[in-house]
Parts: C-alpha cells; sequence; structure tokens
C-alpha cells in the first residue's frame, strides 16, 4: 500500500492529480493539493504542508464509486481490499468499545466510567501540568495506530476521548525526507442522529460546547457534522 501511495505521489502526472482535486460538492473525495487543508485553523493557518487523496467506501466487489488517476486506477482490487480490511478492523474495535458500556462482561474486567470525561482516572499530559507530546512511534510492520475522532467524543459524552496528534516538521536536514501516512477514517450514515449515548450533566454539555463549538442538546446528523467540520479544514477549498 505504502508503495502505491509513492508511487501516485512522487509520480503522477500533475494534470492528472488537478482532474481529481477536491470540490466542496462532491462529498469531500479526491486530490488535496500543499495549503489546501488545514486541521488546526489557529496554529498552522496557512495550510498543512502535505498531499492527500481522499476516497469514499468501495463497493462490495472492491470498486471505486469516484474516479481515479491512471495510477491508483491500476491498483484499485488491492485499494478496495485494503479498504475492507480496514473495516472489519474497525467493527472489531466498535463492539469491544461497545463492551464498556455494560456493568458486567465475562472474562474482561474493565473501569465502570464515572461522571468525569475521562473513561479511567487518569490526568491526561497537559491538563494539570506543562503540555508535552509523546512519540508514537511504529513497533512493527504490521502496526495499527487507532485514534478516538471527535466525533465519538461529542457522541459519547467525553467517555472516550479523542486523541489530540500531530505530525511535526522536520527539525534538521537529516529528517527531511518523504514521509507517508494511510488513514481510515469510520464515520456513521450520512442520516444517524447523533444522539447522545450517555448525559453526565451541564457541566459535560458545556465542556463538549467549547470544545467543538455545538450545543449538545441540538439535534445533528453525522452529515451536519462532517459537513460544519469540513468547513473549517477547508476554508478555501476550490469549488466544482
Amino acid at each position: 500500500m505504502f508503495e502505491i501511495s509513492k508511487h501516485f505521489f512522487k509520480e503522477e502526472a500533475s494534470e492528472e492529480k488537478e482532474k481529481a482535486r477536491v470540490g466542496i460538492t462532491v462529498g469531500n473525495v479526491g486530490w488535496v493539493q500543499v495549503r489546501q487543508e488545514s486541521l488546526d485553523t489557529r496554529g498552522n493557518p496557512r495550510g498543512d504542508i502535505k498531499e492527500a487523496f481522499n476516497m469514499r467506501p468501495f463497493s462490495e466487489s472492491d470498486e471505486a464509486r469516484q474516479p481515479l488517476p491512471p495510477v491508483l486506477k491500476e491498483h484499485e482490487k488491492h485499494l478496495g481490499e485494503f479498504m475492507r480490511s480496514c473495516h472489519e478492523l474497525c467493527m472489531r474495535l466498535l463492539e469491544a468499545f461497545a463492551l464498556t458500556f455494560k456493568k458486567d462482561v465475562g472474562g474482561l474486567q474493565i473501569l465502570l466510567p464515572s461522571t468525569s470525561l475521562a473513561p479511567s482516572p487518569f490526568t491526561p499530559i497537559g491538563v494539570e501540568s506543562q503540555p508535552q507530546w509523546l512519540d508514537a512511534p511504529v513497533s512493527g510492520p504490521d502496526s495499527v495506530l487507532v485514534n478516538i475522532g471527535d466525533l465519538m467524543e461529542f457522541w459519547t459524552g467525553g467517555r472516550f476521548p479523542s486523541t489530540v496528534h500531530r505530525v511535526s516538521l522536520p527539525r534538521s536536514k537529516e529528517e527531511a525526507q518523504d514521509r507517508f501516512s494511510i488513514a481510515y477514517f469510520l464515520h456513521p450514515d450520512d442520516d444517524v442522529l447523533l444522539e447522545r449515548l450517555t448525559d453526565d450533566g451541564e457541566d459535560v454539555n458545556t465542556r463538549l460546547k467549547a470544545r467543538f463549538g455545538f450545543d449538545p442538546k441540538e439535534p445533528l446528523t453525522a452529515k451536519d457534522w462532517l459537513e460544519r467540520r469540513l468547513a473549517a479544514t477547508y476554508a478555501g477549498r476550490k469549488e466544482v
């Protein structure tokens, strides 16, 4: 998969990338050029120094539901199989998350969520101390790094805090080399209503509203959530 990614970003013709450029009305799919996306508008208002290619879910027969540039089209079947494997892993993880909302689970010991925002009694780095970043090194060729997303934190009332993460810029010439990542985002269907799975009181609601800018009591679908977040991420993206 990383060889396919490297081939596309380093060797695909610029005009082929431009044909597939992400647009505001096409479901956030396609090529994202350097500085078109900004995941931290306050810390990095000029945009992220990276390229990306966003894909929507493939069909059950591992066929793309969007036009693919030639380099990716050549590996369409492989891409579909990889995406299906990622989805199957996510379903297993969600089943494990669901168990934490039950009181007694045979063979599994858990700490029942309290009224606090964290699912276990720990102090996140940076909350009551000087903020600091921790490296998340790859431990092997088959490693998978799982991050809780913002929607999950909002949906569960903070029981599952989202992972604040970043990709740091090179600090020396030796570190200045190409870096590639492959991210799979699991998201509810557009019409799913984000009814809070827990209700831990007004203090939590106030905190969630301050964190995300959405009133937890407001009827909100998964599509509403995504569109509002993308409006900030792609503030200057191309209309198509």
